[in-house]
């Protein structure tokens, strides 16, 4: 019985360091501790990963900011309002709103979802293997990125416009000769036209 008392002691002193720590987090965002606040662009990872936070392993989402960051970085309190779902990846416009001063073992920085801006499933390697082989045979370069030219090994002819804004990260220069996937929808024109989601380059 003492085993008992004593487990439920433990159980209900943890669920109150839960709590706590949710209030001090609450607390943390009142107005007087608000520094600033902007709203920007995050794009979310298909997967989370292993981390450890302030209580210990844990799993994290990993996020960018659009225009900011150039590699992901593990997010341990999540983002308010965002319901997330493993295998895809997210653009989502959120206020980021910085702290004066952060709560023991929590980031100054929050996130709170304003709109779920873009959600894709996430083309694996496997899938990609699924589209035709294609070679580059020109290149004509653009604003904002180039409109390569492909065949097949029948010899059809492609086409694709690739741009670092529909593209962001799965962005990929491409040269003559380069032999490549491109996952994404292939329209029935000729040429046919590509309006890739994700490049493979395989040789």
């Amino acid at each position: 019985m003492r085993k008992i008392v004593l487990g439920l002691m433990i159980v209900l002193a943890a669920c109150n360091t839960v709590q706590s720590k949710k209030d001090a987090l609450q607390s943390s965002k009142d107005k007087l501790n608000i520094k600033k606040k902007e709203v920007i662009v995050l794009k979310v990872n298909a997967q989370e990963v292993d981390c450890y936070g302030a209580h210990g392993k844990q799993k994290c989402i990993q996020i960018k900011e659009l225009g900011v960051d150039s590699t992901w970085k593990n997010q341990y309190e999540g983002i308010e309002g965002f319901n997330y779902s493993s295998g895809f990846v997210y653009n989502l416009q959120v206020e980021k709103i910085t702290l004066k001063e952060a709560p023991q073992d929590a980031s100054s920085i929050f996130y709170k979802l304003i709109e779920v801006l873009k959600k894709e499933k996430l083309i694996t390697n496997e899938e990609l293997a699924k589209f035709p082989m294609l070679e580059v045979t020109e290149i004509v370069n653009g604003k904002d990125g180039f409109t390569a030219t492909l065949k097949d090994n029948k010899g059809a002819s492609y086409t694709c416009t690739i741009s670092i804004p529909n593209l962001e990260d799965n962005y990929e220069e491409l040269k003559v000769g380069d032999k490549v996937r491109i996952a994404g929808e292939y329209a029935e024109s000729y040429p046919v036209q590509i309006f890739a989601k994700r490049i493979l380059k395989v040789e």
